[in-house]
């Protein structure tokens, strides 16, 4: 009866997992909307401070639609400088994810 030798530690161990790619995906999709949400809020905020020349430049009969933005422009401005802040943690979350 022949013996089998004892099984060599290269034999037992499994071999390297690749790794997962959807990290690196969505990481990337992370930080392209972080960055345009952030340049989207930034295009909001400019705006929002120029409502007042935009409203002097139409005439008096067109510029009655502006009378309800000027009357949120706090509230507006606000909005952008929220969405600047959630688009800033998206790409760093991003940034994060891709580390």
């Amino acid at each position: 009866m022949t013996t089998m030798p004892p099984p060599t530690p290269d034999a037992l161990a499994s071999p390297p997992a690749t790794p997962s790619a959807w990290p690196t995906v969505i990481g990337i999709i992370a930080i392209i909307f972080g960055v345009l949400g952030m340049l989207g809020g930034c295009f909001g905020g400019v705006s929002v401070l120029m409502l007042d020349q935009f409203a002097e430049l139409m005439p008096e009969q067109q510029s009655t639609g502006f009378e309800g933005m000027l009357a949120w422009k706090p509230w507006l401005a606000g909005l952008a400088i929220i969405g600047v802040f959630v688009a800033a943690l998206l790409a760093i979350g991003g940034i994060g994810l891709l580390r």
